[in-house]
């Protein structure tokens, strides 16, 4: 899907009699980070099986990088986990985690040719966004079967620029 993957290393098995694949010890290096799969199992005879994917110091300006997202820059580190879901022929996320590592990061959003907001909340959020300094960043993950993604998203952190760096708080 266009994204690198380095230093790529498993195990499996893979049992003929039965149909099943165990996968173990599967890590790889990816957005200058590692993800790894410790132990999985598939077997197609079954109805729900769970694959569960760790990553750990992921780069958010690969992953901003990633989805071409026009005046949006970003940096840190995040690490987690998201549990795949395999049902049938679909696969969705239950209560992923994703968080950002210690000391936070930035985030930088000056949209391209966008005039000023009328709208005083809007235009709040865009006057913080333009130079976010965050500590925290906790994320949950959900992926349902029929192709819809929740995001939840809490920031915790600060502009310098604005009101002498109050704390902001983004959810």
């Amino acid at each position: 899907i266009g994204m690198p993957l380095e230093d790529l290393s498993w195990q499996y098995r893979f049992d003929t009699l039965t149909g099943e694949v165990q996968i173990i010890d599967f890590d790889t290096a990816v957005l200058g980070g590692k993800i790894s799969i410790p132990a999985a199992r598939y077997n197609p005879a079954r109805d729900r099986q769970q694959v569960d994917v760790v990553f750990a110091d992921l780069r958010v300006d690969s992953l901003i990088n990633l989805a071409e997202y026009p005046g949006l820059e970003a940096d840190g580190l995040i690490s987690g986990y998201l549990p795949f879901i395999i049902e049938g022929d679909t696969i969705s996320i239950e209560k992923g985690l994703v968080g950002a590592l210690k000391p936070g990061g930035s985030i930088r959003y000056a949209p391209a040719g966008s005039a000023p907001s009328s709208n005083p909340a809007l235009r709040l959020v865009n006057d913080a966004l333009a130079n976010y300094q965050y500590q925290t960043m906790n994320t949950e993950v959900f992926y349902d079967k029929d192709g819809e993604l929740l995001l939840s998203v809490q920031l915790q952190g600060s502009n310098p620029d604005m009101n002498a760096g109050q704390a902001i708080n983004l959810n």
